[in-house]
């Protein structure tokens, strides 16, 4: 193969990798940022002691947890899916016995991770090295 084509190759790989890391980096944001929304609403519902929304909206947000987690499993270390997997049955069980301090606070947790994992899975130059 001449240099000429090597090159090309090379750059095209190049674009690739940028191209599909970009659109996974965006994909966990915008993924992250939709589930979210559930858990600030979860918290007005808390805060209100609203608990038959508050389970109702929990088991939306599971549902879209399940979905968003099939994806993020291959994009993803499977630690940090397996904290956010842990934290929420804690959440789940804290609601089931309306202790809204710690209720609050694993959600602060979960909502951390949310924006934690797509941080550390785009593409920047602090992550490369």
């Amino acid at each position: 193969m001449s240099p000429r084509k090597t090159f090309f190759c090379l750059v095209l790989l190049l674009a690739l990798v940028i191209g599909i890391s970009y659109f996974t980096g965006y994909f966990l944001k915008k993924s992250a940022q939709n589930l979210e929304k559930y858990i600030e609403s979860m918290e007005e519902g808390i805060r209100s002691e609203k608990w038959d929304e508050v389970e109702k909206q929990l088991a939306t947000f599971e549902k879209e947890w399940s979905r968003a987690e099939k994806i993020w499993a291959l994009l993803v270390d499977h630690f940090e899916i397996d904290n956010m997997s842990t934290t929420l049955a804690k959440v789940a069980n804290y609601i089931d016995s309306r202790d809204k301090a710690l209720i609050l606070g694993e959600m602060a947790l979960l909502k951390q991770y949310l924006r934690h994992i797509p941080e550390t899975e785009t593409l920047k130059l602090k992550n490369i090295f």
